[in-house]
């Protein structure tokens, strides 16, 4: 299991994600989505794990910081370039070690 800080790993079964799974967020631009899934990455980052946001053009390096993820072990992908803008953002959060 890969480690959740609070307050999702009270929020999730057995405290944490299974290791090299994906974590999609769905929310409207503004709401929170990205902050949201920024967060999950926090206590796994802490603990040395890498992760990966997925088709996020800006991540908020800054903001992930400040959350204290470890930005040496995220790889940021943003969207492919002519997909235009996608009227629902989707942040993915992928756990692979």
């Amino acid at each position: 299991m890969l480690p959740l800080g609070e307050p999702w790993g009270s929020l999730v079964p057995n405290g944490g994600l299974r290791r090299g799974s994906t974590v999609v967020v769905q929310a409207q631009p503004g709401l929170g989505g990205l902050s949201l899934a920024l967060s999950l990455l926090t206590e796994s980052s802490a603990r040395g794990h890498w992760s990966a946001v997925v088709g996020v053009d800006d991540p908020g390096v800054v903001a992930m910081a400040d959350l204290g993820v470890d930005l040496r072990r995220v790889l940021s992908c943003r969207a492919r370039a002519g997909r235009g803008p996608s009227p629902r953002p989707t942040y993915s959060t992928e756990w692979t070690s």
